[in-house]
């Protein structure tokens, strides 16, 4: 990373201080382990009981959330938007639900196992992973239509994947043990083992940067894409249960009765305050300004982590086509020295540029899938963050 970039990171989120969690009405008792947004006002969350699987779906970010039970499934436990609509859930004896209709429908898709899949992740539209009880894991190369073990490792139950590109991949679960693969998830590698433990989410920061946490405030950290690993102090005891990071800085951790926040990439975290006091089991942010945790009895709460009045009032930049298919084009009000860094809505940056002394960016996205992606145009006082569709 440049120093200048590293300097300015911290100003793309530069929170108002009146930001604060607030309690939404989910109007279910079950526990919700998964949540998933399409854009700022649409969005599921999974989860489920002994009897039955339920997904909520809002269209007006979160104000009102409309359940559908599943009676053929029990607990959903995570879900991911892939663009176009299209929603997925993963869960109970190996259940993969997906939604083309932004959550309104659902229907099964053959996943080929019986194991429970607590993490499902998509690097494309068409190519996805899950993971799940005794080391499976399943990719789809055909939009999620069907799915096939790809590989078995030991017989350990694996609660979180993640893959940076088209070759390199994450995965972990209990023991304490991590997995990486080099080859788009054909062959794994064991590079760690913590015998005892825990490990309830991971994240790829870069390629060479990855995050893990898990139980008993375990914060794991490898700089290295996996080769070795150093303990992150957590400042708490109590259970981690997911991990999401808005940018290469800037992270959330969900866990039992604890919600934390870090703005310089893992390597320290700060406790939030939020209403309730249920344990929290996933936790996502939709765009610049907007983050949902969910949790134990139906709870589930929102934060609008807005970015300054004065900040927008002070720089101003055009974008368009929107959508886009061939170059977008980001305008400036002035010429300077700026940085653009674009994301994909899994998080990955896809483009990261710096110029001097122009008022003027074009991005070509022929080439790039389907999909929304978020961006922020970032001068040397003041940043503006900005969506757009690629069709």
């Amino acid at each position: 990373m440049n120093k200048l970039f590293a300097f300015l990171l911290p100003l793309l989120f530069s929170f108002s201080i009146h930001a604060q969690w607030h309690n939404q009405v989910s109007g279910v008792p079950e526990n919700l382990y998964g949540v998933a947004f399409a854009n700022k006002d649409t969005g599921i969350v999974t989860g489920g009981s002994l009897y039955n699987s339920v997904i909520l779906q809002t269209f007006d970010g979160g104000l009102h959330w409309n359940p559908t039970y599943m009676n053929d499934s029990k607990w959903l436990y995570d879900a991911v938007y892939t663009g176009n609509g299209v929603f997925f859930a993963c869960g109970h004896s190996g259940i993969i639900y997906k939604s083309t209709n932004f959550g309104t429908t659902w229907s099964p898709k053959p996943s080929n196992t019986s194991e429970w899949l607590y993490s499902i992740f998509f690097l494309t539209p068409d190519t996805g992973y899950c993971a799940g009880q005794n080391g499976v894991i399943l990719r789809t190369t055909n939009a999620g239509n069907n799915w096939d073990p790809i590989s078995y490792q030991a017989p350990i139950t694996l609660l979180s994947i993640y893959f940076y590109d088209a070759l390199h991949g994450i995965t972990c679960g209990m023991g304490g043990r991590i997995f990486r693969t080099t080859d788009g998830g054909s062959n794994w590698e064991e590079v760690e083992n913590e015998e005892n433990k825990t490990l309830t989410s991971i994240h790829m920061l870069t390629l060479d940067s990855i995050l893990a946490c898990g139980m008993g405030g375990m914060i794991e950290f490898s700089p290295d894409s996996g080769l070795s690993w150093q303990t992150i102090v957590s400042t708490t005891p109590f259970d981690l249960n997911d991990m999401i990071f808005a940018d290469r800085n800037t992270g959330f951790i969900a866990g039992d009765g604890v919600l934390m926040k870090t703005t310089d990439a893992g390597m320290s975290w700060t406790h939030m305050n939020y209403p309730v006091t249920s344990d929290l089991f996933g936790v996502y942010v939709v765009d610049f300004g907007t983050a949902y945790a969910v949790g134990s009895l139906g709870t589930i709460i929102k934060n609008d982590l807005s970015i300054s009045v004065e900040e927008h009032s002070k720089f101003h930049c055009q974008i368009f086509p929107n959508p886009v298919s061939d170059k977008l084009i980001i305008q400036t009000d002035e010429s300077g020295d700026f940085i653009l860094s674009i994301h994909n809505m899994n998080g990955q940056i896809v483009l990261l540029d710096e110029q001097s002394n122009v008022s003027s960016f074009e991005v070509c996205v022929s080439a790039w899938p389907p999909g929304m992606y978020m961006g922020i145009l970032t001068g040397t006082e003041y940043s503006k963050p900005f969506r757009f569709v690629v069709h």
